[in-house]
C-alpha cells in the first residue's frame, strides 16, 4: 500500500514571475517554455533540462518564501511511499519508503528506507536504511544501515560508504566527510 501526499498545486505563471521580480531574460524564456504556466515540479525540471540550474535555484527560493507555494517545497509520503522535493526542499517517507531532496535539501526515511539529499544536503534513514548525501552533506542511519557521502579527494568527486555497525560508525549519529574520513557532526 502506498500513501501519497495530497496537496493543491498552484501554477507558476507570468504574473507570479512579475510579482517575484524575475529578470527579463528568465521571464522571456519562461514564456517560451511554459506559455500557459505550469506547476513547480514541471517548471523546475524544465529549467534544469534547458540549462538553467541557477534559475531553478532562484525559483525554489522564491517558492519557499511565498506562502502560496511553500507547501510545494515539502513532500511527505507514508509507508513504502516516495517523496521527492527539489532545491532546499524537504522530503519525508515512512518505513521502507524513498525520500529524495535536491541540493541543500533534507531527506528522511524510516525503517529500511532510502534517503538521498544533494550537495550540502542532509539524509537520514532508520534501522537498516540507506542515507546518501552529496558533496558537503551529512548522512545518518540506524543500526544495520549504510551511509554514503560524496567528497572531493583532490582530483575527483568520489563516494565513500560505511555500514552502521554501532562501533566505528554509530547508529543515529550524523556524519560528514573530513579529510577523506567519516567524522561525527558535533
Amino acid at each position: 500500500m502506498t500513501t501519497e501526499a495530497i496537496q493543491t498545486i498552484k501554477e507558476i505563471t507570468e504574473t507570479t514571475l512579475k510579482k517575484w521580480g524575475a529578470c527579463e531574460e528568465g521571464f522571456d524564456r519562461f514564456d517560451e517554455l511554459f506559455p500557459k504556466g505550469a506547476d513547480l515540479q514541471t517548471v523546475s525540471r524544465g529549467l534544469i533540462e534547458d540549462g538553467h540550474p541557477s534559475w531553478n535555484d532562484w525559483l525554489w527560493i522564491k517558492c519557499k518564501a511565498d506562502n502560496d507555494y511553500v507547501d510545494q517545497t515539502s513532500v511527505t509520503a507514508g509507508y513504502s511511499g516516495t517523496a521527492t522535493a527539489g532545491y532546499s526542499g524537504t522530503a519525508t517517507a515512512g518505513d521502507r519508503g524513498t525520500a529524495a531532496a535536491g541540493d541543500r535539501g533534507t531527506a528522511t526515511a524510516g525503517y529500511r528506507g532510502t534517503a538521498t539529499a544533494g550537495y550540502g544536503g542532509t539524509a537520514t534513514a532508520g534501522y537498516g536504511g540507506t542515507a546518501t548525501a552529496g558533496y558537503g552533506g551529512t548522512a545518518t542511519a540506524g543500526y544495520g544501515g549504510v551511509i554514503v557521502i560524496e567528497y572531493h579527494n583532490g582530483e575527483d568527486y568520489v563516494k565513500k560508504c560505511a555500514e552502521v555497525d554501532g562501533g566505528k560508525i554509530k547508529a543515529n549519529t550524523p556524519y560528514q566527510i573530513v579529510d577523506g574520513e567519516f567524522r561525527e557532526v558535533v
